[in-house]
């Protein structure tokens, strides 16, 4: 289950950031994602598809290479959060700190690491909040 909760939780964050920052901007990925996460997402898709030959390319747009840091970076960005996010998480440095928290439980998943019982609550209960900010 822990695998599902992040699945939808980062499903969920792409959709809003992006279908979000697109009311803003056509090219809301140049103009309203900060330089350095572009450069690494742009960094971790090459990577990611050249480095396996027999691969099939994805071709996925860059929101799916970030991480949860960068999440924190992107809905923060003084513009950012002041046109678009305030509205949808009210409290600027309680959805850094909750994206924050995740990013360790985040990592422990994605590399097959067991929880502990108080991670899988944190996840649970810290993701339920931050999908029902983007839901209402």
């Amino acid at each position: 289950m822990p695998y599902r909760d992040l699945q939808k939780l980062e499903i969920k964050l792409r959709e809003c950031i992006q279908s979000q920052l697109e009311t803003e901007s056509k090219n809301w990925w140049k103009e309203r994602v900060p330089k350095d996460v572009q450069e690494k997402a742009e960094l971790r898709k090459n990577k990611n598809e050249k480095q396996w030959p027999w691969h099939t390319r994805k071709n996925l747009p860059f929101i799916f290479y970030v991480d949860f840091t960068d999440y924190v970076k992107i809905i923060t960005r003084r513009d950012n959060w002041r046109q678009v996010f305030k509205g949808i998480f009210k409290d600027r440095e309680a959805i850094s700190v909750k994206l924050r928290e995740l990013e360790p439980i985040r990592n422990a998943i994605a590399h097959f690491r067991g929880l502990s019982y108080r991670e899988l609550n944190k996840l649970k209960l810290l993701s339920e909040e931050i999908i029902s900010c983007i839901l209402t």
